[in-house]
């Protein structure tokens, strides 16, 4: 059975679940900055870590966040990322967590891209085709229940939930869209948001152009120059 996917306005330092996968773009920023602050104020996390090299930094945040763990997975820095650098991010995050805690049921991602000058709804489909490729490929969590989009502006939430919708094909639901209410998360009731998979329980090479159109795989507009 394949996860749902969803947006959810909220914060990753408030989500609740298994597991936090974050980038590290040869520095801090943003969401990854202040989760690292985070976990180092509670002693979860040396003052000077991060990941070494090309291994993704795992930590248990024994309560420091609600989240039980958090994977901080290395990219070049911002001015050299692209699409392909995402779409791998969330492919390596996913099964980095598949070899590390198998049994996780609820990833939370966040989006990358459109603060260093990527486009929104590119850097949300190369995320998401990176999440399908490591389904397809067999490297994440057999479990998986919801990976979801964390995203604490309310505005851009909306767009990124818009753009599910728009984007899904039209066999099985994904997931409703989420957001936040006050101090509450809520499930706003929309059309379903499918995804195509031909009935086969796994999904196939052909998935992400049915249900995102020609994008590009992996390697097609030059390897992402991640470190590997």
């Amino acid at each position: 059975m394949l996860p749902d996917i969803r947006v959810v306005e909220d914060d990753v330092l408030r989500w609740r679940g298994d597991v936090v996968a974050l980038k590290y773009a040869d520095a801090w920023h943003g969401a990854d900055r202040a989760v690292s602050e985070r976990l180092k104020e509670a002693g979860r996390m040396a003052p000077g870590a991060f990941p070494d090299g090309d291994a993704p930094l795992w930590i248990a945040s024994e309560g420091a966040l609600p989240s039980a763990h958090v994977v901080f997975v290395p990219l070049p820095p911002l001015h050299r990322l692209g699409y392909a650098d995402l779409r791998w991010f969330t492919q390596a995050a996913l099964t980095e967590i598949g070899r590390r805690q198998p049994g996780t049921r609820t990833i939370a991602l966040t989006l990358h891209g459109p603060g260093f000058g990527l486009d929104e709804r590119e850097a949300l489909r190369a995320e998401i085709a990176g999440v399908l490729d490591a389904l397809r490929d067999g490297g994440a969590p057999p479990g998986l229940a919801s990976v979801t989009f964390v995203e604490r502006r309310r505005q851009r939430a909306e767009r990124l939930a818009r753009i599910l919708r728009e984007s899904a094909g039209a066999d099985r639901p994904i997931a409703n869209d989420v957001v936040r209410d006050g101090d509450a998360t809520r499930d706003v009731p929309v059309d379903p948001l499918p995804i195509a998979v031909s009935g086969d329980p796994l999904i196939g090479a052909s998935v992400i152009g049915e249900l995102f159109g020609p994008l590009s795989p992996r390697g097609a507009e030059g390897e992402p120059d991640t470190p590997r």
